[in-house]
């Protein structure tokens, strides 16, 4: 199951640009990815660019989220999409406020009367309230450690359940530091691929580039400017090598 540009940017009114976008061959050889970026890079509206382009095809998505957060800065959808869209009625928001209810809720996920072929999980490490770790790094990481591995069950199941026609997705949001993911050393076994956002220098807007996880290489040269003027999602300019 590969991931490609496309799926997060997969409304574009440019058609010069979209065809660019999913002219960039298939980035990965994985169903897990890490999406990482500063705040207020758009980052959930990318995921729900990936949320809208599955449900597009017919499938069910989980987009895993917290409401306060959302409510307060609400994705931008693709362009000429409307919340009310049967592509967005197969996106189903569930609203979760902290780690522990992501658990509990994941460790039911096989009793869901229709799997969804993608668990998207919006900043992830927000589920984790200071209050309750206090400082306690390590019960923390245990924490998060442990999260993720219930999700990658939960797709895991979910692809078996498919048998072999399809692959059930994971996606999952975090917010840089440095300029690198936060804790990159615990994602690496679970996402072996990340897509990177980063503001661009010297000028307006975002980049986003793919990366492994493992090395924090540059894989295929590919990048794809975009920028957020209102609440319009705008790419601006795309360029790959082979």
């Amino acid at each position: 199951m590969c991931f490609k540009f496309g799926d997060f940017f997969c409304s574009v009114l440019n058609a010069r640009l979209q065809q660019q976008i999913h002219e960039i061959p298939s980035v990965f050889d994985a169903r897990c990815c890490l999406l990482s970026g500063p705040s207020r890079s758009g980052k959930t509206s990318l995921l729900f660019q990936v949320a809208y382009n599955i449900a597009a095809e017919g499938k069910r998505v989980l987009f895993i989220c917290q409401r306060a957060k959302v409510e307060l800065n609400p994705p931008i959808l693709p362009e000429g999409v409307i919340a009310t869209s049967d592509a967005c009625e197969r996106i189903d928001m569930r609203y979760l406020r902290d780690d522990e209810e992501l658990r509990l809720y994941i460790a039911s996920f096989h009793m869901l009367p229709e799997l969804p072929h993608a668990i998207i999980v919006d900043d992830f490490a927000e589920f984790f309230p200071e209050s309750r770790y206090r400082g306690d790094r390590r019960a923390l990481e245990i924490a998060m450690v442990r999260t993720l591995a219930f999700l990658y069950d939960a797709t895991d199941h979910a692809s078996k359940r498919m048998e072999g026609t399809e692959e059930c997705k994971l996606v999952i949001s975090d917010q840089t530091s440095g300029g690198v993911p936060r804790s990159i050393y615990l994602y690496q076994r679970w996402l072996p691929l990340v897509l990177l956002l980063s503001v661009v220098p010297d000028g307006e807007g975002f980049c986003c580039a793919v990366y492994d996880t493992t090395a924090l290489q540059d894989m295929h040269k590919s990048r794809v400017q975009y920028n957020l003027v209102g609440n319009r999602f705008m790419v601006e300019h795309v360029e790959w090598q082979d």
